[in-house]
């Protein structure tokens, strides 16, 4: 039987147009992808013993400092009524990542599933992007950004 970080190997080579690598620790595969509005970094991390895989997809840059309070909130708002996993922010690095995981204890992991994963990370994290550039860069505040993202719903 194929290991989780396998499977994902086989769903990256067999998609095609993925260029990664399995990172040190060999848990981990390193990989990039373009959304429509920027270019995100994506982490698939597997744990084999607790039969996890988690899919991260990272913005490509870290928020400022002075912008990390009023991100968190932004964060917050973004998370509550999502299906599909959610936001993450490292306030001491500012990091932000969209995680989505998957338990597989008793199950098998297939390719769609791992397509679902990558897709609704990715499409949230460019859904929500233009909201965390425009608390950074245009002024505007967590309440703002969100309406302009999700307006009334």
């Amino acid at each position: 039987m194929d290991t989780l970080i396998q499977v994902v190997e086989q769903y990256l080579n067999d998609d095609g147009g993925w260029s990664f690598e399995r990172l040190s620790d060999r848990t981990v595969i390193q990989s990039g992808i373009k959304g429509k509005n920027s270019a995100y970094r994506m982490y698939f991390q597997t744990n084999e013993d607790m039969e996890i895989l988690v899919v991260y997809t990272m913005m490509p840059q870290n928020i400022p400092e002075e912008h990390r309070v009023k991100v968190a909130e932004y964060i917050t708002r973004a998370n509550y009524g999502l299906r599909i996993g959610n936001f993450e922010m490292d306030m001491n690095d500012g990091e932000v990542r969209y995680k989505v995981s998957v338990d597989m204890e008793g199950g098998k992991l297939v390719h769609s599933m791992i397509n679902n994963m990558v897709g609704a990370s990715v499409s949230t994290m460019d859904r929500y992007f233009p909201g965390f550039m425009a608390i950074c860069y245009a002024g505007k505040n967590a309440e703002e950004a969100i309406r302009d993202i999700e307006g009334s719903e």
